[in-house]
């Protein structure tokens, strides 16, 4: 049994991870919070332009960067790492020592990323940089500029890719027979077959351009191939980063062989399934413009949000050694709904009026301009209603 010791208590290696990649995922939420506070107080009002030039798109994709790979995945991991071992009857995930280093070098692309991105920002890059015109012109290959070694995402990037891979392949390496029985078993190494071979690719692309980038082969020429990754934050490439949570959800409610889940903990399911439904749903319908932004806000935030404080709210007596208060926790799941649905609905009408997928700045007089306002109002409500549940598990009495 792999075990490691934290203080005076001895700990599983499964629960040490969790707690690492959870702590990982927490600060990073808070961090995606805060750079969503300040693109959305920027779109409460027409006219105000507090970010301008390359900051504006800057913040947009180091948010983007920040809520998806360094926020949903670790807390992603968290719960994979803390519940397969055990639905595969392991004491410890295989592969022990990629999984501690998928971690660590996880760590480390979220500490440079945001150190590089807002030096760049700060410093007038990101005009030109490679990821910025990707996400904000989509993926057209003809129209991605050459590559340069100060493009403020790719230190970060590489770190990360390395990381997600490395976890990759400890979650493959813990499969063992049977574990088809447990649905977070199976979309987790559904997820994992995906992310080993885009993110190992990915850091392999970056590798090579970056050396030949510094010893003066390239000086900007060629378009690497290491972009691709960004398909994963468009449909239908957006449901690999986010299938761990339907795992996380449905293992919540009842796992195999286990009781059935505290009220709060099947509600959050529910209504994270029921999400994860609707922006099927919106898939389906093909939508564009700011109906990408609606869906894919009711995926990545919305759905999988509610999926994993329901796997949370069941896993974190185990994690922390902290029983949530039900009471408590039915309170934050009523306004985590309202929030939600305060944000959703006007987004949704937004799409429907073909609103553009992303501005700036809200024209005056722009007849979506009390839509704008309201899903701002209704994203600092969620946000807040996410903090509590965070103060909730914080706070819990300890068993």
């Amino acid at each position: 049994m792999h075990v490691v010791t934290v203080g005076p208590v001895a700990t599983s290696l499964s629960v040490q991870l969790a707690r690492r990649y959870t702590a990982l995922g927490g600060v990073s939420l808070l961090l995606g919070g805060l750079e969503a506070l300040a693109l959305r107080v920027q779109l409460m009002q027409p006219g105000m332009a507090w970010f301008e030039g390359a900051a504006f798109p800057g913040l947009l994709l180091l948010h983007a960067f920040t809520m998806v790979l360094l926020a949903l995945v670790p807390l992603q991991l968290a719960l994979v790492f803390f519940w397969m071992p055990r639905a595969c009857g392991l004491d410890a995930p295989g592969g022990a020592g990629l999984a501690t280093a998928g971690f660590w070098l996880h760590l480390a692309g979220a500490v440079v990323t945001h150190v590089v991105v807002i030096a760049g920002v700060t410093l007038g890059w990101g005009s030109e940089a490679l990821p910025a015109p990707i996400w904000l012109g989509g993926l057209d290959a003809s129209g991605i500029p050459p590559f340069h070694l100060r493009d403020p995402l790719v230190p970060g990037l590489l770190l990360v890719s390395l990381g997600i891979a490395s976890a990759s392949a400890s979650v493959l390496l813990t499969v063992r027979p049977g574990a088809g029985r447990s649905p977070l078993a199976v979309t987790a190494v559904a997820t994992a077959l995906l992310w080993l071979p885009v993110f190992a690719t990915t850091a392999a692309s970056l590798a090579g351009a970056i050396g030949r980038d510094l010893s003066g082969l390239a000086q900007g020429v060629g378009h690497p191939h290491w972009w691709r990754v960004f398909a994963l934050f468009e449909m239908p490439g957006a449901w690999g980063l986010v299938l761990p949570s339907l795992g996380v959800a449905v293992h919540a409610v009842r796992p195999p062989g286990g009781r059935a889940g505290e009220p709060p903990v099947v509600g959050f399911a529910v209504f994270g399934v029921l999400l994860f439904g609707l922006a099927g749903v919106a898939g389906l319908l093909g939508v564009r413009g700011y109906g990408q932004v609606h869906r894919l806000h009711l995926l990545f935030f919305a759905a999988s949000l509610f999926a994993l404080f329901a796997g949370y709210y069941r896993a974190w007596p185990g994690i922390a050694g902290r029983e949530p208060d039900p009471r408590l926790g039915r309170t934050h799941l009523l306004l985590q709904i309202l929030g939600a649905l305060g944000m959703l609905v006007p987004m949704a009408w937004l799409a429907v009026q073909g609103a553009p997928r992303r501005i700036p700045v809200v024209p005056p007089g722009m007849a979506s301009e009390l839509a704008h306002m309201t899903v701002s109002l209704a994203a600092f409500a969620l946000g807040g209603a996410a903090l509590g549940g965070i103060a909730v598990l914080l706070r819990a009495p300890r068993r």
